[in-house]
């Protein structure tokens, strides 16, 4: 079991570099993999020439490949979770400049450095701009933290406290990262509530929100998605 999670982390494929630095999601995937591998004691009772054969193999790579993606994540952090940790900083900081004191929270979950979530929690404001904010929050989103693989918001009642465990919900929907792509950030207030919308997996909405004539369309982005 220990052996096939080590395999699901080495060998998902990224590309992208993480943010201003020189390491590529590729670089942390199998950084973590290897810090994890280390940590069997069967691998870890190895010399460190063999330890470098080992884990290469496992991870289908050469040794020089291995030896570098480890050393572009060590100039960035010295463990799988400062990295994450200095990642998700970052994260938070550009996506609170999205919507100004109304961001409550904005954190990557890096649990799985194959398949990072990157997510976001904010106080909804004008009903009908509540699809517009989130699919200009999800461009920042993808823009910022370019190797994660999903997107995941949820907009709050206004006056909700940001600490609040059961937080009234307005809004909430996930998205694949990729999908951002397809964002044109200068059409957004024109296509937000139709088809971007459609960029949206697991919308709900609140019966306040999801009321056709809320947002203008006899179908709208809530239509039907009601919790």
């Amino acid at each position: 079991m220990r052996t096939a999670i080590l395999l699901s982390i080495f060998m998902f494929t990224f590309s992208q570099t993480i943010f201003a630095s020189n390491l590529s999601a590729d670089d942390y995937r199998v950084f973590c993999g290897y810090e994890d591998a280390l940590k069997d004691p069967k691998i870890a009772k190895l010399s460190a020439s063999k330890q470098w054969l080992k884990v290469a193999k496992m991870a289908k790579m050469k040794k020089s490949a291995l030896q570098t993606a480890v050393k572009n994540a060590q100039a960035v952090g010295d463990s799988c979770a400062a990295i994450g940790k200095k990642m998700s900083a970052q994260y938070e900081q550009a996506i609170k400049k999205v919507l100004p004191g109304r961001v409550q929270w904005a954190q990557l979950d890096v649990s799985d450095p194959a398949h990072i979530v990157a997510g976001v929690r904010w106080v909804g404001g004008d009903k009908k701009k509540l699809v517009e904010e989130a699919t200009l929050l999800a461009v920042k989103m993808h823009e910022t933290a370019q190797f994660s693989k999903t997107l995941a918001l949820r907009a709050v009642v206004p006056g909700e406290k940001a600490g609040s465990e059961n937080p009234r919900i307005w809004y909430e929907a996930t998205m694949a990262s990729e999908r951002a792509k397809n964002i044109d950030p200068k059409r957004i207030k024109d296509f937000a509530n139709s088809r971007y919308s459609r960029l949206f997996d697991g919308v709900k909405c609140a019966k306040a929100v999801a009321a056709p004539t809320v947002l203008g369309y006899r179908r709208g982005p809530c239509a039907g998605k009601s919790m």
